[in-house]
């Protein structure tokens, strides 16, 4: 098994990534393709009623893909199927029927974010290295393995923006406030500590705490800026064609997975995109739009400013033309 060990304790099995090679452990291919073949021999397995996932090297988690790997890629096809294949197992992993805990301790970022969201139960370490996001946009990439889709749900479309759209981390005790962590434990009591949380999922006695939006928060999350902000993912846009010249575009995704691409496709292409939607864009918006609406998330007063600089007291979405999801 490619960078992963199983250790029994009880009816709980622990999966270890291990990557002693690695001075920082990373989600890259070989463990992926490793992963779904240990989950159908721990399914298959009766005497484990449930699972945890956690890194055997202390202080990291999983710092994100292996983006070196990146350069290996010939063309778009090649990594739309790698992305669905990421997309397809994590969605079996979060259907699994046997709970899977995932113990966060030290860096968890990007691929290593999406596979711990795709857990039923999130545990964080306490230590003060110990930090949770999606810092793709940093590297002019969106979350690929579902980060997009489970992110607000998990903690809300607000927050959710505001990390995704400028790649801004969350350290442990924020991570528990906002919901994304379930609970924290000290480092040295982590994995004992996801253990019996996990026995007791198993066994009914424990239940993951739901998320319950404020009034607020319900109005932004069903208003047309959700259409604008994560709406673009269903519209298909073009995909480079054999001879074509290359240039920055997303690729093709539905609401279960999210390409990676640039964030602000081509003008072209944006319009065709909005037009789907039915939204009007104010003129000369293009990138400002986006970073307006991450800043509306918590800054209501800021977003308010920055509308009237901007020359219009209306967006996109206070526009009449525009019609709600």
């Amino acid at each position: 098994m490619a960078g992963l060990r199983v250790e029994r304790r009880g009816d709980v099995a622990i999966l270890w990534i291990d990557q002693p090679e690695r001075s920082v452990a990373l989600l890259d291919m070989p463990l992926l393709k490793a992963l779904p073949g240990v989950i159908d021999e721990l399914d298959a397995d009766a005497g484990v009623r449930a699972v945890v996932l956690a890194n055997a090297k202390p202080g990291a988690f999983l710092a994100g893909a292996d983006v070196g790997a990146f350069l290996g890629y010939t063309s778009p096809a090649e990594v739309e199927a790698e992305i669905h294949e990421g997309n397809a197992f994590l969605a079996r992993l979060e259907a699994w029927r046997k709970p899977l805990v995932a113990a966060v301790d030290g860096v968890c970022l990007g691929g290593g974010t999406e596979l711990a969201l795709a857990a039923r139960y999130l545990l964080a370490s306490t230590n003060p290295k110990t930090r949770i996001g999606l810092p793709e946009v940093q590297l002019g990439l969106l979350p690929g393995l579902g980060g997009t889709v489970r992110l607000p749900e998990r903690v809300g479309l607000a927050l959710a923006l505001d990390m995704i759209l400028t790649g801004r981390n969350l350290y442990a005790k924020q991570a528990r406030r906002d919901g994304l962590a379930h609970a924290l434990v000290h480092p040295e009591g982590l994995v004992d500590a996801a253990v019996r949380a996990a026995g007791m999922l198993a066994a009914g006695a424990l239940s993951v705490p739901r998320r319950r939006p404020k009034p607020l928060e319900r109005l932004l999350e069903r208003t047309p800026a959700r259409a604008l902000g994560f709406g673009l993912h269903e519209t298909h846009l073009p995909t480079l064609q054999e001879g074509e010249a290359a240039q920055p575009r997303f690729f093709e995704s539905n609401a279960h997975q999210v390409g990676a691409g640039h964030l602000e496709p081509p003008p072209a292409q944006r319009a065709q995109a909005l037009d789907a939607q039915n939204v009007t864009p104010a003129a000369g918006r293009g990138k400002r739009t986006w970073r307006v609406m991450a800043k509306a998330c918590h800054a209501p007063r800021a977003f308010a400013k920055a509308r009237k600089s901007d020359g219009s007291s209306r967006t996109a979405a206070d526009s009449p033309e525009h019609t709600s999801p």
